[in-house]
């Protein structure tokens, strides 16, 4: 069974990769996307992505057809007609913030098996909020938002749908509903409905249903009014007073966040490495681990580990850290005296900042001088500028605050470090990074050597003044999710 998902978008980044990536790990075979001119790199991350996964793009075309709706409808027709040459036999239609949720099934494939009488099938809207966050997240949209309506909310009577290409009328009504001939829905129990419109009679959240992250944050409903305010949205809060529900706490399936994870990894690598060949002309993807670094699990004369209670949150000191987010620190032999911290997520560097505190950053990555201490097996931990020593100080309830802003160095900036075997290749260190200039000739000087986990570090030791220059070239707009 080949399935397949269409796509109208704008303005998504970064967004679009978690999309992306769901939807793979749940099974969907081929995305058909259109993008209406987005300006924020999406379309330019769409194209690097589209050279490892199965993902075809268009570019509407606003000049012929000015009307929004119009070329709506235009692209999720034509994919339907790519869909049924390309004899795909499912599709479905969605936005980028709606995401295909299943309950028990372990693909898309196994729930659509389900229903071989039917050549459409109608689901719920579940309406998320946004989960008490103000600003926009880098955790992916499938995590980062896990409070949503409930059933009650008259919004979630509104379907999505997957129909039979084969059977499609081809004559567009609206995005939530497409007409089969004959007409032969059905609703996620299964049960066959008169489906002759955008809603349902009853709300059926069980077997599967579309988690639709409209508002996310306070900074994305923002940035989706400004996006949209010429098209279909207006300069008023009225919006996200009546989408921001947060009645019932819900998380996705563990084991398709996890494939997730691991497919958002790949595509993350992928933007990098188009970026840097991009930049250099030259790339190598493929580089032995030469063991030019040392990696460390930190932790204080009392053996208490630094580590996250939870991403985007703040650097702790923990006694016991079984389930919390280990922070590691990387060493490249040839710098000894340079320490880099990051956490790990799906045997990768993560992208995801956290803070440490009295440190004006937020940065997934941080760097910082490393000396032992006299006369003791111990070390200490300096940010390269202010030269402030790292402090572990001791517990308040079962964990202890972690500043980066003393002084003197006595017992409690004394770190341990603890050998560990990360399968993380780091290879060229990025000592010398300190500028554009430095980060650049950085690339040109190693480009046939960087790997990805090089590339996060050195990323992370510009500014954001810095960085959001990158972000603004048209190269750069491949990596304006970092």
């Amino acid at each position: 069974m080949k399935i397949c998902l269409a796509l109208f978008l704008k303005n998504e980044n970064p967004n679009i990769l978690s999309w992306i990536s769901w939807h793979l790990a749940i099974g969907i075979d081929k995305f058909f996307i259109y993008d209406d001119h987005s300006t924020d790199g999406t379309y330019e991350i769409l194209k690097t992505v589209s050279n490892i996964y199965n993902i075809e793009i268009e570019l509407t075309n606003p000049a012929n057809m000015p009307y929004f709706y119009d070329r709506q409808a235009n692209a999720f027709e034509d994919a339907c007609r790519k869909a049924l040459d390309q004899e795909y036999d499912w599709i479905g239609f969605l936005d980028a913030d709606e995401y295909v949720s299943l309950e028990h099934d372990l693909s898309i494939q196994d729930f659509l098996e389900k229903f071989s009488n039917y050549n459409g099938v109608s689901l719920n809207w579940r309406i998320y909020g946004n989960s008490d966050r103000v600003l926009k997240s880098k955790i992916p949209t499938y995590e980062a938002y896990t409070k949503h309506c409930d059933k009650n909310f008259s919004d979630t009577l509104l379907t999505k749908c997957f129909i039979r290409p084969k059977d499609y009328s081809f004559e567009y009504t609206n995005p939530h509903h497409f007409k089969t001939v004959p007409q032969n829905y059905a609703n996620a129990y299964g049960e066959s409905i008169q489906d002759k419109r955008a809603d349902s009679d009853t709300v059926i959240w069980n077997n599967a249903c579309i988690n639709h992250y409209i508002n996310r944050s306070m900074e994305d409903y923002i940035i989706r009014i400004q996006n949209r305010l010429n098209t279909d949205l207006i300069n008023s809060e009225g919006r996200w007073k009546h989408f921001n529900r947060n009645d019932i706490e819900h998380q996705e399936r563990k084991d398709f966040i996890k494939k997730a994870n691991e497919i958002l990894v790949t595509l993350k690598q992928e933007c990098v490495y188009r970026y840097i060949f991009e930049i250099t002309g030259s790339f190598n993807k493929k580089k032995s681990n030469n063991k030019q670094t040392s990696c460390f699990s930190l932790c204080s004369t009392k053996e208490r580990y630094l580590a996250l209670h939870m991403r985007e949150g703040y650097l702790f000191n923990f006694e016991d850290i079984q389930n919390m987010i280990p922070i590691y620190g990387i060493i490249y032999n040839h710098k000894p005296n340079l320490i880099y911290l990051f956490y790990k997520e799906s045997n990768s560097i993560s992208t995801i900042p956290f803070i440490i505190k009295f440190l004006n950053k937020f940065s997934s990555t941080y760097q910082f001088s490393i000396q032992p201490v006299n006369d003791t097996p111990y070390y200490s931990l300096q940010t390269p500028y202010s030269k402030k020593f790292m402090s572990l100080n001791p517990e308040s309830g079962f964990f202890g605050d972690v500043d980066a802003n003393r002084n003197i160095c006595k017992e409690w900036e004394y770190l341990q470090l603890k050998s560990k075997d990360l399968e993380i290749n780091f290879n060229v260190s990025p000592d010398s990074v300190h500028d554009l200039y430095s980060f650049y000739n950085y690339l040109y000087q190693n480009s046939e050597d960087i790997t990805y986990a090089d590339f996060i570090l050195a990323y992370n030791l510009l500014s954001k003044k810095e960085q959001s220059k990158i972000h603004i070239q048209n190269v750069g707009k491949i990596i304006s999710w970092l």
